[in-house]
């Protein structure tokens, strides 16, 4: 598993296109269930770019996201939080895997 998609932290590419696809993954997961999502101030319909948008904010936790998710995905948001930590973690340590 995770020594093929990052090295274990060791590859700063394999980082990238991992952490490129859960953002993307999560926003069509996201995408399939825009029924369960609130918009919050100013939220425009939920495209595409919308879904991809909530999923990078989730991802790195930037902030508050536009829209408010309701139900089981809620979950998932949550789920999508807790990679986006722990790809954190591998990204640093693949940082100080090329310092030493």
């Amino acid at each position: 598993g995770w020594w093929l998609t990052t090295g274990y932290g060791t590859s700063l590419g394999r980082f990238f296109l991992l952490s490129a696809a859960l953002v993307l993954g999560f926003a069509l997961l996201y995408r399939s269930g825009r029924d369960a999502f609130r918009p919050l101030q100013g939220a425009r319909a939920f495209s595409l770019g919308s879904c991809l948008l909530f999923s990078l904010q989730t991802f790195v936790r930037v902030g508050p996201a536009s829209w408010r998710p309701a139900g089981v995905y809620r979950w998932w948001a949550l789920v999508q939080g807790l990679a986006g930590w722990f790809a954190w973690a591998l990204f640093i340590a693949a940082l100080l895997a090329r310092m030493s």
